[in-house]
C-alpha cells in the first residue's frame, strides 16, 4: 500500500458553476499520482464532483458558506458574541457534520469563526468546547 501524503487541491473556483469544464478538470487531477483529493466548499450543501477516485479524501471549507451568512446577519459566527449569530453558526456545522458524515469521503473541515469584527475568542472558545466539539468528534 503506498503511504505517501497527498495533495488536497483547492480547485472548486475552477470549477463551481462550470460543469462541462468540470470532468476535465477532475480528470486531469485524477492522473496525477500525489493528488488525494479536494478542497470542498460548503454553503447550503457539499458535493463531491463526478470522476473523483474514490480512495480520495477531501477538505471540506465553511469559508463560502460564512462569507454567505455574514452578509445576510453581520452578527453570524461561532465567534460572535450575539447569542442568536453563535445558534446559527453551530446549527450550520450540524449540518456540515452531517452532510460530512453522509459523504463519508471528508478527512478534514476547516471552519472559520467569524464575525469579521466583533469576534470574541472567549465565544470561539466555548463554540468549539461546549457545542462544536461534540459534534465534530463524531467525525473520527
Amino acid at each position: 500500500m503506498d503511504t505517501r501524503p497527498r495533495i488536497v487541491v483547492g480547485a472548486y473556483p475552477t470549477y463551481v458553476g462550470a460543469p462541462e469544464l468540470t470532468a476535465g478538470i477532475i480528470a486531469d487531477l485524477a492522473d496525477h499520482p500525489d493528488v488525494g483529493g479536494l478542497e470542498l466548499p460548503w454553503s447550503e450543501a457539499i458535493a463531491v464532483p463526478d470522476g473523483c477516485p474514490g480512495h480520495w479524501r477531501h477538505v471540506v471549507t465553511c469559508i463560502p458558506g460564512t462569507m454567505v451568512r455574514l452578509g445576510q446577519n453581520p452578527a453570524y459566527g461561532l465567534a460572535s458574541p450575539d447569542a442568536d449569530g453563535r445558534r446559527q453558526a453551530l446549527a450550520d456545522l450540524r449540518g456540515v457534520r452531517d452532510e460530512v458524515a453522509r459523504l463519508g469521503t471528508v478527512r478534514a473541515v476547516e471552519i472559520h469563526s467569524a464575525p469579521t469584527r466583533t469576534a470574541q475568542a472567549a465565544a470561539f472558545g466555548e463554540s468549539l468546547a461546549r457545542r462544536a466539539g461534540p459534534w465534530l468528534q463524531k467525525l473520527r
